[in-house]
């Protein structure tokens, strides 16, 4: 925006920042990444992916303890957060079988390590839904500090005490409505107004501030085509577009939009957890990696590396949701090598 001025223009700028490390998410549609090799290149809507260009988690590894029948197709996730000690959270996409839980719903919440969490009608118990056997969905999720577990589903709902509820509130398991599908677009301009846009993704700033994608796009009469991959804030502005959130994997398909399904936030903005602690390193003969163990709980983890006690101790892993990781090589290139741990 330029302003008049006497000698020159003036140039006023609106700068709007965030404290995140990298966001985490998973496509609708999948893609396939230019940058590495087929047929290893292609990622999957049930992989869960980082805006830096690499593979958080796989989806066969995020499904491994689910018992699901070997040799059925990736399955896509809808929901995603993670808890203390780095155990991701999720939901699929579709109703499965597993072997060893018995049905698993689109709506239950699901552990990388601990199979079925909670159910979908646990989620919604609160709400006492007029018809309670039904699995309503489970497109968006994120538990609060204090334990909360804030949700989105895919299908409306009537309660007694609240009325109807819709595809795009944010409810709570404690059986409130956080925030209408109204409040959240109330800062936009959609062309159409009286709609319900869904919501497929959310994440909520310790200050209230909420990032979230919606499961329709829309046109705003502001800021023209919003599409269901574009991660949005509710104070009114486009925070990414889909396309940016996927560059770094330069994806072969010529689309506008790869959707997002899932998402989460590495963040300062939180307090720092409890100092972990490394309880194991050791190393490996011929190849010499060097693996390292910690234990604490931090949701997500980065190994540091020096080689003097003096540091400087530079990052040496990726951000990962783990209590391990490998340092493939170390002791042949490095004689000497310091580890330290952070957290968040």
């Amino acid at each position: 925006e330029t302003q008049q001025a006497t000698l020159t223009q003036v140039y006023k700028l609106d700068l709007l920042a965030a404290p995140l490390r990298e966001i985490w998410f998973s496509t609708a549609s999948g893609l396939t990444a230019s940058k590495w090799q087929s047929p290893t290149n292609r990622i999957s809507s049930g992989d869960f992916l980082s805006d830096s260009g690499r593979t958080v988690r796989p989806n066969g590894e995020l499904l491994g303890q689910l018992g699901i029948m070997p040799g059925i197709p990736e399955i896509g996730i809808d929901a995603v957060d993670i808890a203390r000690g780095g155990e991701i959270l999720f939901s699929l996409n579709e109703d499965v079988f597993s072997e060893t839980l018995g049905p698993i719903h689109h709506g239950d919440l699901l552990s990388d390590r601990h199979g079925i969490v909670k159910r979908n009608q646990e989620l919604l118990a609160a709400f006492k839904p007029v018809d309670a056997s039904l699995d309503y969905g489970l497109d968006a999720v994120q538990i609060m500090t204090n334990g909360e577990i804030y949700f989105s589903i895919t299908t409306n709902l009537v309660s007694p005490q609240i009325g109807m509820l819709f595809r795009g509130d944010i409810l709570s398991d404690q059986g409130r409505l956080v925030k209408s599908h109204q409040q959240l677009l109330s800062r936009f301009r959609p062309r159409v107004i009286d709609h319900d846009y869904g919501l497929d993704a959310l994440y909520v700033w310790p200050g209230g501030e909420i990032w979230f994608s919606t499961e329709e796009g829309f046109t705003d009469t502001q800021l023209g085509p919003i599409q269901p991959g574009d991660l949005l804030s509710d104070q009114g502005f486009v925070v990414f577009l889909n396309l940016e959130l996927t560059s770094a994997f330069a994806p072969v398909e010529d689309l506008s939009d790869f959707g997002l399904d899932a998402l989460y936030i590495v963040t300062d903005a939180l307090p720092p957890p409890p100092a972990p602690r490394i309880v194991s390193i050791k190393r490996a003969s011929p190849s010499g990696d060097i693996s390292v163990g910690w234990s604490g709980s931090g949701r997500v983890s980065q190994v540091e590396k020096a080689v003097r006690v003096t540091g400087p101790f530079l990052p040496t892993s990726s951000i990962v949701p783990d209590l391990g990781w490998i340092d493939f090589g170390a002791s042949q290139t490095n004689a000497v090598g310091l580890y330290r741990l952070r957290q968040w």
